[in-house]
């Protein structure tokens, strides 16, 4: 896995190939998207890229957020998308630290749910807060992801 240096920054840019007519209307209004859906990755990173998603389905985060919908100004199937793809995002992250725990602890990661052990189970969940020793591991394979628009 690639190793994150401090300070390091990571540049996202969108390109359009293949489009002849791209006019100055759409480009703008291409643009003013990208914005409005890098805030919106930003925010949800921000907010639930720390321990606050963790064991929690993106369907409970959606009912939580749908009432500031409106705030990024964009169709609903561009918010939902993004928000699903973030909040994927963010538990891809948690379970490759819950495997970096597991392997610390000598313990094989199942990604079928019926061979999950009680330790994984236990890491999946919040109940691995009231663990010192499990407590510890996690913080030390956690990274907390952070995102920034300009």
């Amino acid at each position: 896995m690639k190793r994150k240096v401090k300070n390091q920054i990571t540049v996202t840019r969108i390109a359009i190939v293949g489009t002849a007519k791209l006019n100055k209307w759409k480009s703008e209004e291409l643009d003013t998207i990208a914005l409005r859906l890098g805030k919106l990755r930003c925010d949800l990173w921000n907010e639930f890229g720390s321990l606050k998603a963790w064991g929690v389905s993106k369907f409970d985060i959606d009912k939580q957020l749908r009432a500031s919908k409106d705030k990024y100004q964009m169709p609903t199937k561009l918010w939902e998308a993004t928000l699903y793809d973030v909040i994927d995002d963010i538990h891809l992250v948690q379970a490759a630290c819950i495997e970096k725990v597991m392997k610390a602890l000598g313990q094989r990661y199942q990604s079928f749910q019926s061979k999950k052990g009680v330790l994984q189970l236990t890491l999946e969940s919040r109940e691995w807060m009231v663990h010192p020793a499990l407590c510890t591991l996690i913080t030390k394979f956690w990274y907390r992801g952070h995102t920034k628009t300009l």
